[in-house]
C-alpha cells in the first residue's frame, strides 16, 4: 500500500508465511534427522522516501 503523509512517500508492506499454521516436515536428512518448518509468521514493514 502506497500513501503519502505530510507530503512524504509513504509504503506499507504485509507478507504472511504458512498462513494456516499448519505443521509439516520443511527437511529429512539421510542421518535420520528432519526438521519442522516454522510456524505463522507475520512480517509488516514501513518504507519512508525523503
Amino acid at each position: 500500500y502506497t500513501t503519502k503523509i505530510y507530503g512524504v512517500d509513504m509504503t506499507m508492506r504485509a507478507n504472511v508465511n504458512n498462513l494456516f499454521d499448519h505443521s509439516y516436515w520443511s527437511g529429512a536428512y539421510n542421518d535420520g534427522f528432519a526438521t519442522l518448518d516454522a510456524p505463522r509468521t507475520v512480517l509488516l514493514s514501513t518504507t519512508f522516501n525523503f
